[in-house]
């Protein structure tokens, strides 16, 4: 793989871990979320992945901008290394990077490059 989707797979994979998917499971809340986010990054689905990580909240104790950030650099990544003809990839994709976009710039984030 490129570092630029390495760079994207570890900004994907920061915060989840494991531990977290396992704690929730054995909780008996069954973070469904976690885990669907958890499976597509070891499978290499990493479109799909950033997809899911968009449409999630950004937790209440956690640093907004700085989340919106790391997804804007994310999907970037993501953005460069596509392949061509991937037509479901590149839309997920863009869609989740408008969505990023907005989001960055509602907290005066990175200007993001377009989708």
């Amino acid at each position: 793989m490129t570092g630029g989707v390495e760079r994207a797979r570890e900004a994907l994979s920061a915060g989840l871990t494991p531990v977290d998917v396992y704690a929730g499971l054995a909780a008996g809340t069954g973070d469904r979320r976690a885990t669907a986010l958890w499976r597509r990054l070891a499978t290499g689905r990493l479109p799909e992945a950033y997809a899911l990580l968009v449409r999630l909240p950004v937790r209440e104790d956690g640093d907004a901008t700085r989340y919106w950030a790391l997804l804007t650099t994310a999907g970037e990544g993501l953005a460069a290394w596509l392949p061509p003809g991937d037509e479901e990839a590149a839309r997920l994709l863009g869609e989740a990077r408008e969505r990023c976009a907005r989001e960055a710039a509602a907290l005066g984030g990175p200007a993001p490059t377009a989708p």
